[in-house]
C-alpha cells in the first residue's frame, strides 16, 4: 500500500478484513489515529456480527486483535477516541469568555470536580504550519520561550509524533515541574488540522531519567490534560487551540488559582506565535537551525502530508520551508530562488534579507528618539551667579516655624537609621538562608521551615521600619 488511510471505508468482509487490519497498523505507525480508529471499528463490527465464522481468514483476524497485538489495537481505540472527544469538546457551548489579548482569545469552564478548563484560541498569520509545529515538537528548547520555564528536557522519543518530556517551572518562591507524555494525530486530510494530545505521567520506561529536584518549595504539578489543534487556514496562516487543565499543587484555595489562570494562560499561546514568526526572519535562529537537521522528520516525513493537502487546495508549496501562497495571489515574476517571508517580502535562502517586525518597529522608534534629540531646544548655560531668591513674609510665626523645620529633620534622622536597620536585618536574612539551604543535614532537622518563618518576619520587620517609621 502506498499510502495509509482511505477516503472511505469499504464494505468488510471475509475477503479485506486482513488487509484492514494490517492498514490499521500502518496508520498508527504514521500518526493517522482517526482514520486508524475508524477502519479498526469497522473491522470490530464486522467480526462481531458473527459472519463467516468459518473462514480462515476470519478466524486469523480473530487471532490477530486477540494475540499479541492487543495491546497495540487497544491503544489505537484510546487514542482515537481521545481525539474524537477533543473535536467535539471544542465546539462545545459551555465554554466562557474570560478576555481578548493581543488577539488571543481565553474560554473557561469549570469541572464538577472543582479544578478549571482553559482554551486559549487566535489566527496565526504570516506563520506556516510547519513552523508552529517546530517551535511545539523541539521541547528541549521551550526554556527558550515559555513563561516561567527554566529547564526543559526531551526524555525519550517513543515514536515519530510521541514524546516524553520533562519541564520545570520557577516561579519567585515557587517551584513546578512535571513529566509530560504527548503524541500528535496528523488528521490533514480528514479535518485540515493537526492534533496534540498529553498529560502527566507518573511511571516511565525502564532507563529513562527523571530530573531530581529536592526542597520543601518544590513539588510536581499534575497536568490532567493538554490539547492543542493547529488549523491549516493558507500556506502562511493557521488557527492554533489549546486546551489545558492543570493542577498547580498550590496551597492556595482553588478560587484563586483559577482567577491567575483565567488572566495568565493567553501568554503562552502568544509567546508561540511570536516564537514561530522569528523562524523565518533569523537564519541563526535555533527553531531553524533544527528544522534543517533534522531533515529526516521535517523534510521526508511531515512536509509531504502537508504538500498534498497544499496541492488539493490549489496552492503552491515551497518545498525549502514548507510555506507558500494561495495560487490566485501569486504573480508570474520569478522569485529568484526567494522564500515568502512572515511581512509579506522575500528571503533568499542563503542571506536573510527580510526584516521582521519587532526590529523594524525598534528601528522607527529609535530613529523618533534621534529626531526628538535634535529638534529639542538647547538648554541656557547659566554662567553668572545668580542672587538669591527674595521670599515674602506671610506672617508664619517663627516659633511654629523652627518646630516644623525640627520635627522634619528628626523624621529624616529617624528614616535613615530605620533603613539601615533594615540594611542590615536584610543581610542577616540572607546569610541565614543560605546557611539553612546549604547543608542537608539541617534541612532533615526542619531548620528550613524554622529559617523560612524567621525570614518572613524579618522582611516584614524590615519593610515596616523603612515605610511606616
Amino acid at each position: 500500500m502506498a499510502e495509509a488511510g482511505r477516503d472511505t471505508i469499504q464494505n468488510v468482509s471475509f475477503r479485506n478484513v486482513l488487509e484492514l487490519i494490517a492498514e490499521v497498523q500502518l496508520c498508527r505507525e504514521q500518526a493517522r489515529l482517526l482514520v486508524a480508529g475508524r477502519l479498526l471499528a469497522a473491522v470490530d463490527r464486522y467480526l462481531a456480527s458473527g459472519q463467516h465464522a468459518g473462514r480462515q481468514e476470519v478466524k486469523e483476524a480473530h487471532a490477530l486483535l486477540a494475540g499479541e497485538l492487543k495491546p497495540l489495537f487497544d491503544e489505537v481505540r484510546q487514542r482515537a477516541a481521545e481525539c474524537q472527544s477533543s473535536l467535539d469538546d471544542w465546539q462545545s457551548p459551555d465554554w466562557l469568555v474570560a478576555q481578548t489579548f493581543m488577539g488571543i482569545t481565553t474560554f473557561y469552564k469549570v469541572d464538577p470536580d472543582g479544578s478549571l478548563w482553559i482554551k486559549m484560541h487566535g489566527t496565526m498569520d504570516d506563520v506556516t504550519v510547519m513552523d508552529q509545529l517546530a517551535v511545539v515538537r523541539e521541547v528541549d528548547l521551550f526554556n527558550k520561550w515559555v513563561p516561567f520555564c527554566d529547564t526543559s528536557k526531551l526524555l525519550k522519543r517513543l515514536g515519530i509524533v510521541e514524546l516524553l518530556v520533562y519541564f520545570s517551572m520557577s516561579i519567585p518562591g515557587v517551584g513546578r515541574d512535571c513529566v509530560l507524555h504527548a503524541y500528535g494525530c496528523d488528521s490533514v486530510l480528514e479535518t485540515g488540522c493537526i492534533l496534540i494530545q498529553g498529560r502527566s505521567v507518573e511511571e516511565v520506561p525502564e532507563g529513562v531519567e527523571v530530573p531530581q529536584v529536592k526542597g520543601w518549595r518544590h513539588a510536581r504539578m499534575d497536568v490532567r490534560a493538554f490539547r492543542a489543534k493547529i488549523e491549516v487556514l493558507s500556506p502562511t496562516s493557521a488557527r492554533t487551540s489549546i486546551v489545558a487543565n492543570v493542577d498547580p499543587k498550590a496551597p492556595v484555595p482553588q478560587s484563586v488559582v483559577n482567577f491567575v489562570v483565567r488572566k495568565m494562560a493567553g501568554m503562552f499561546l502568544y509567546c508561540l506565535k511570536q516564537t514561530a514568526k522569528c523562524i523565518r526572519a533569523d537564519e541563526g535562529n535555533c527553531h531553524r537551525r533544527r528544522i534543517v537537521e533534522d531533515k529526516a522528520f521535517y523534510k521526508g516525513w511531515l512536509f509531504p502530508r502537508f504538500e498534498r493537502f497544499y496541492r488539493r487546495q490549489g496552492w503552491t508549496v515551497d518545498e525549502e520551508l514548507g510555506g507558500g501562497e494561495p495560487a490566485s495571489k501569486l504573480s508570474d515574476e520569478p522569485t529568484g530562488g526567494r522564500a515568502w517571508c512572515p511581512n509579506g517580502k522575500t528571503m533568499s535562502l542563503s542571506h536573510g534579507t527580510c526584516t521582521p517586525f519587532r526590529r523594524k518597529a525598534g528601528s522607527q522608534l529609535k530613529n523618533s528618539f534621534k529626531r526628538l534629540k535634535t529638534t529639542r531646544r538647547p538648554r541656557p548655560t547659566v554662567t553668572a551667579e545668580l542672587p538669591p531668591p527674595q521670599v515674602e513674609n506671610l506672617g508664619i510665626d517663627e516659633r511654629l516655624l523652627e518646630k516644623w523645620q525640627a520635627k522634619r529633620d528628626n523624621r529624616r534622622n529617624r528614616t535613615g537609621g530605620a533603613r539601615l536597620l533594615g540594611s542590615i536585618l536584610f543581610a542577616v536574612c540572607a546569610a541565614w538562608v543560605r546557611w539553612a539551604f546549604t547543608s542537608e543535614e539541617r534541612a532533615a532537622a526542619r531548620v528550613r521551615d524554622i529559617s523560612w518563618f524567621v525570614c518572613v518576619a524579618t522582611v516584614l520587620l524590615a519593610t515596616g521600619l523603612c515605610f511606616v517609621l
